[in-house]
């Protein structure tokens, strides 16, 4: 078979160069920052270095943008805007591709993306690669002033020939005016690129079959190209679907799950350190199936799945797990590792809705073989006859799919059968050199039938079957013909509907109900019943209400409002008129009508009191002395009680006491404080000045009181206070001796009713060697942590009192003896 005249599906075609071939792409449009170039390729050995994507090719030098295989083992990228190939003119990154995970003569994804002038990124197989920078070019823009690209090739000079040939296999390049994330990187790797895509500017499937020379851009912006010199056109192996899924993450276990527009769900567990994981669907068989294993697709479903799974490094070991879950479900599954060689049948585990796999590679194509399902004997689940012997029929066995056997033991696809029954066909078909079983059934009924039913119509009408009207009750047989020429009975019992109207009396008691078809009727009166107006008979059913007569007794009780009555079972405490329905032998109800009245209006006293300590309240001859409530009853000349709720509450005055203590003196010229403590907020005593507050201020000797009293009777506390005269006083000594018995070891000056205070100490020279501004440090003899020598010092001390701040300054010596 031409590979012209296949029907390929996932990645189809492929950019191939015999040597000199590329592709000229004349009206590519200018770029500048972002871009991003996403592109397949497969990796060679040749040696050298291979251009594979580049612009501006008619200017010759590093102008526009050149993406690079160099020396079997790294990518390169640059761009620029100079007239030379040296680094001067060129701006660029390397990265060096990881053989382990990346062998010769695989395929591998390439993304870069241009964010800017001096961030670029390049991903391998969706995974960011370390890089490092090529070229000293300063420039910070892309030039676009010739709208040229080329793929596989670039231009060595401005008129020259092309250069450096690619000299393997590229597909699905595309080039986009945004910087890709990763994300995005990663989910058009194994699948078609949606069209259109925001910011996608120029795809090329390069899916195009020879002898056509023209390369299409599916994009939608017109960019195409066509084929120069030696290209042709081989099936691709590059792993491209219709959808994919995938996940990213360094991690020891992979779990991943992709389920497609057939409902298909495929998971994938990946063991070993791997960094990616990406499962993708094809629509339609894999490319050259028909090459491989013995070429039947007939149980083979129009669609294959793919795993790749993406490395850093190392080609890590490990094993991978793939269930395969679909509807109908997969028995089998057929196999290829890295997209090459024959299919294969690896061993399968079953499991519910597919079957499981185990392998051990980085790329599988799989391709599923459906179960038994799928295979249609034509054999119906059940056919009617009214004839035996009869034959059933099953679809022809298709060539090479395999052999029949009925349940009584014959092959072929016919059987004679000869009463009814359930009747099975069993065998097996062959795919691709699977054997599969299965089995079908057929149930086989006799068809004749006979039909027994019963008929109400009304009395005037006609009930017509099979085009003989029936007039008269009764029942009526016919034999009828079915379309399988068997003969079936049908029996009719023919009834009819009263024409006359029926009346008829319910008597109840007026509590009570009557149901009559299902209908409930409480009250009296007469009702009437029609049936459905479909029936068309005019038959009325009357009914009759009738509520038998109740017998009603009324009785008066006059009582005091405390009292109660009792009458048959209810106890009744309020006035007011009752109804009760009682039971008295007859066949009814009879209704007693029941009335409360007081003789006199009830009394009832709520009363109050408040008692202080040792007071008591006396009420209706009795006295109570503690807290609480308390109810008794006040005979009234009317003869019924009086109720009265006394409730006796406890109070009291919160104790107080003045403060500060009695005799404790004050200053007269400020005068001295006294306060009540033990009062809540908002309570005032009252003082012997007059004054209502918390506190008083006094100048004067003697005594002073204050009383309180809000609820009881009101208490008193007194306090006597006496002045003093507060003047500053100074006790200074005239010798100390720092010599460590301790006993007068510092100079220390005391004093009263001192505000400030300060002293300066000098020697005989007048030098000062103490000063202090606090009265409470003294000195121990030293100056400057030094001792001074024996012998008399002169001080200086100057203080203000603490009430008139009046200045005392005080000049004399001390004698300091060791």
């Amino acid at each position: 078979m031409a590979i012209s005249a296949q029907n390929l599906t996932g990645a189809e075609r492929c950019f191939s160069s015999t040597g000199n071939g590329y592709v000229n792409i004349p009206n590519f449009p200018p770029t500048s920052f972002p871009i991003s170039i996403t592109f397949w390729f497969h990796r060679n050995n040749q040696g050298g270095v291979q251009a594979i994507f580049s612009t501006d090719n008619t200017l010759g030098g590093y102008h526009g943008i050149h993406v690079q295989y160099r020396f079997n083992n790294q990518i390169e990228v640059s761009y620029g805007t100079g007239n030379c190939y040296a680094p001067q003119c060129r701006r660029g990154w390397l990265v060096d591709i990881p053989n382990a995970m990346h062998p010769i003569n695989t395929w591998m994804h390439v993304a870069i993306v241009y964010s800017s002038s001096t961030d670029t990124d390049i991903y391998i197989d969706g995974l960011l690669r370390p890089k490092i920078s090529t070229g000293s070019g300063s420039t910070t823009m892309i030039t676009g002033t010739n709208p040229t690209a080329r793929i596989g090739t670039y231009q060595h000079s401005a008129g020259g020939s092309s250069f450096n040939h690619f000299l393997s296999q590229i597909d699905e390049l595309s080039v986009w005016n945004i910087a890709l994330t990763a994300n995005q990187v990663r989910d058009n790797m194994c699948r078609k690129t949606p069209t259109p895509s925001p910011g996608l500017i120029a795809y090329y499937k390069l899916d195009e079959p020879l002898p056509s020379d023209s390369v299409i851009d599916h994009s939608g912006n017109g960019r195409h190209g066509v084929n120069v010199g030696g290209v042709t056109k081989p099936i691709s192996q590059a792993q491209i679907g219709d959808e994919s899924t995938h996940y990213y993450g360094s991690m020891a276990l992979f779990n991943l799950q992709h389920t497609n527009i057939f409902d298909d769900t495929i998971n994938v567990d990946l063991q070993g350190v791997y960094y990616g994981l990406q499962a993708y669907t094809t629509y339609g068989l894999p490319n050259n199936f028909g090459l491989h294993a013995n070429g039947d697709s007939s149980c083979s479903p129009q669609r294959f799945y793919g795993f790749r799974a993406v490395g850093n490094t190392s080609a890590p070991g490990g094993n991978v797990d793939v269930e395969i879950i679909s509807n109908p479900q997969p028995t089998n599954v057929l196999w290829r590792p890295n997209l090459t060689g024959n299919f294969n049948h690896p061993p399968t585990t079953p499991i519910s809705g597919g079957v499981s796999v185990n392998y051990n590679a980085q790329t599988r194509e799989i391709l599923p073989i459906l179960g038994t399902d799928n295979f249609d004997s034509g054999l119906p689940d059940t056919l009617a006859t009214c004839t035996f012997p009869d034959t059933l029929f099953a679809n022809p066995m298709p060539p090479k799919l395999g052999a029949y056997l009925w349940d009584d033991l014959s092959t072929g696809n016919s059987r004679v059968v000869s009463q009814p029954g359930t009747y099975y066909l069993s065998g097996y078909t062959i795919c691709e050199t699977d054997t599969i079983p299965f089995i079908d059934s057929v149930v086989v009924a006799f068809d004749v039938i006979t039909w027994d039913t019963t008929v109400f119509i009304c009395h005037n009408d006609t009930f017509t079957i099979n085009n003989i009207p029936l007039t008269t009750p009764g029942t009526h047989t016919f034999n009828l013909t079915n379309p399988n020429q068997c003969d079936s009975t049908i029996i009719v019992n023919l009834d009819f509907f009263p024409p006359d109207v029926h009346d008829t009396t319910f008597v109840k008691c007026e509590e009570d109900s009557i149901n009559f078809l299902g209908v409930y009727y409480y009250n009296s009166g007469n009702y009437v019943i029609s049936f459905p107006d479909s029936l068309n008979c005019g038959l009325d059913l009357v009914i009759n209400i009738v509520n038998h007569p109740r017998t009603t007794f009324d009785t008066v009780f006059e009582i005091c409002p405390e009292e109660e009555v009792v009458f048959l079972g209810d106890t009744f405490t309020s006035e007011g008129t009752y109804s009760m329905l009682v039971a008295s032998g007859g066949l009814c109800l009879d209704e007693w009508l029941i009335t409360i009245d007081y003789l006199v209006d009830p009394i009832i006293k709520n009363i109050h009191v408040d008692l202080c300590p040792g007071e008591v309240h006396i009420a209706n001859g009795m006295t109570f002395r503690q807290a609480g409530t308390f109810t008794f009853p006040i005979e009234n000349p009317n003869g019924c009680d009086t109720t009265v709720h006394l409730t006796i509450d406890r109070v009291n005055d919160p104790p107080f006491y003045l403060t500060p203590p009695e005799d404790m003196p004050f200053c007269r010229i400020d005068g001295g404080e006294i306060r009540v403590v033990g009062l809540s907020s908002g309570q005032w005593p009252r003082w012997s000045t007059g004054e209502q507050s918390t506190s008083i201020l006094v100048f004067e000797d003697g005594w002073y009181w204050a009383e309180f009293g809000e609820y009881c009777p009101i208490i008193r506390d007194s306090i006597f206070v006496y002045g003093e005269d507060c003047s500053p006083r100074l006790f200074i000594p005239n010798a100390f001796s720092p010599n460590g018995t301790g006993i007068n070891e510092r100079f220390q000056i005391k004093g009263q009713y001192i505000k400030t205070f300060e002293i300066s100490i000098f020697n005989r020279w007048g030098q000062q060697v103490f000063h202090s501004t606090d009265i409470s440090y003294s000195w121990d003899g030293t100056n400057n942590g030094k001792l001074v020598p024996n012998g008399v010092y002169t001080y200086v001390v100057k203080a203000t009192s603490e009430m008139n701040r009046e200045v005392i300054q005080e000049t004399g010596t001390v004698m300091m003896i060791r």
